[in-house]
C-alpha cells in the first residue's frame, strides 16, 4: 500500500443524466473507474457523491461539505460529469477562487485556481453542454420525422 504524501482530501463525484447510460457513464462504472484511479495515484478519498437525472442534491451537499472544509478536491471521470448547468460550473469556479477547493481532477487533467485551468474547465463543461443540446435537437428532429413518416403511411 502506498503512503499518502499530501493533505489533499478528495470527494469522488459521479453523475448520469439518465439511468440508461452507456457502460462508462453509469454511476457504478464511474465509481469503479475513479476508485481504481484514486488507488493508483494514492489519492485520499474521504467521500463519494452521485446524482442521477436532473437532481443535483448530492452535488449541493458535496459543495456544502467542501465549504465546511471536509474536503478540498473533487475527482470526476470527465468534465461532463460535473454538471451541464452554468450555475454549478460557477459554483466550482468560485470555490477554486475562494480557496475552498484546491483541485478538480479528471483522469487526464488537474484543474486548479489559475486562469488557464479555470478557462479550460469552463470550456470543457460548456462544450459538453453544447454537445448535449445538439444531440437533443437531433433526437427531437428524428422522432418528429418518424412520426410524420408513420402518419403519412397511415393516411395512404
Amino acid at each position: 500500500m502506498k503512503k499518502i504524501l499530501n493533505t489533499d482530501k478528495y470527494y469522488i463525484y459521479c453523475r448520469v443524466a439518465t439511468t440508461q447510460q452507456n457502460a462508462e457513464k453509469t454511476l457504478d462504472s464511474q465509481l469503479d473507474i475513479l476508485e481504481k484511479y484514486a488507488q493508483e495515484h494514492s489519492l485520499n478519498v474521504v467521500g463519494v457523491f452521485g446524482d442521477t437525472g436532473r437532481s443535483y442534491d448530492n452535488f449541493e451537499h458535496m459543495m456544502k461539505n467542501i465549504r465546511f472544509g471536509d474536503a478540498n478536491c473533487i475527482l470526476v471521470v470527465d468534465e461532463s460529469r460535473i454538471s451541464r448547468s452554468p450555475l454549478f460550473k460557477n459554483e466550482i469556479i468560485e470555490a477554486l477562487e475562494d480557496g475552498m477547493l484546491d483541485k478538480v481532477r479528471t483522469r487526464t487533467t488537474i484543474y486548479r485556481n489559475d486562469p488557464n485551468s479555470k478557462f479550460a474547465l469552463s470550456l470543457g463543461i460548456l462544450t459538453n453542454d453544447f454537445e448535449a443540446m445538439l444531440t437533443s435537437e437531433r433526437i427531437k428532429k428524428g422522432i418528429a420525422a418518424k412520426k410524420l413518416k408513420i402518419k403519412t403511411k397511415n393516411e395512404q
